[in-house]
């Protein structure tokens, strides 16, 4: 048991490499990524309205985070676009009521590469650019994304996720303090 948990947030646009850095991240560490995506998708085949699954999603990611952190005293990731500043918000108040840490992560990438992965990837109903998905306007920029996410912390990281992962992984690690024999 870590006796500081830490919740990590990944932040970025669809297709800036969150998930593939949450999942290596997450393997490296021992520490659970709990995916948006998986919640959302589960809720959108069982018939919820995207309006509902989108905020039933967070809100069961919510309280799954709030029992691992600070019931559990489990470090985790939280693998999610993060473009809510609620979500900055209310991830601040379970680290803290954990007497833990909040890192943010923010993944950056082109937006031609952003294009290229979502293209590229087996989507899920709930990802944008599903063929399923009802058609709704995805944030986007021309550029990395940053200027979508005036609200989060100063001390976010930022990674460009271009490269190996397990490049990218050590450098996160390094960055982030965290050693592999921490986990948990």
């Amino acid at each position: 048991m870590n006796a500081t948990p830490t919740l990590l947030l990944m932040a970025g646009l669809p297709g800036a490499g969150k998930s593939t850095l949450a999942g290596s991240l997450g393997r490296a560490l021992g520490w659970p990524v709990l995916d948006k995506d998986t919640v959302k998708t589960t809720l959108l085949q069982l018939g919820a309205e995207e309006s509902l699954a989108g905020q039933a999603s967070y809100e069961v990611l919510f309280d799954l985070a709030r029992d691992l952190v600070v019931t559990q005293r489990l470090s985790i990731i939280l693998d999610w676009p993060t473009f809510y500043p609620r979500v900055i918000e209310v991830c601040g108040a379970i680290a803290a009521d954990a007497d833990g840490a909040l890192r943010v992560v923010f993944c950056a990438a082109d937006r031609e590469t952003r294009d290229r992965r979502t293209r590229d990837r087996v989507s899920r109903i709930s990802q944008f650019g599903h063929a399923g998905r009802p058609t709704t306007t995805r944030p986007d920029s021309d550029g990395d994304g940053r200027e979508l996410f005036p609200f989060l912390p100063a001390e976010t990281l930022t990674v460009i996720t271009e490269g190996p992962v397990g490049a990218l992984v050590e450098a996160l690690l390094s960055k982030l303090k965290i050693s592999v024999n921490r986990a948990g």
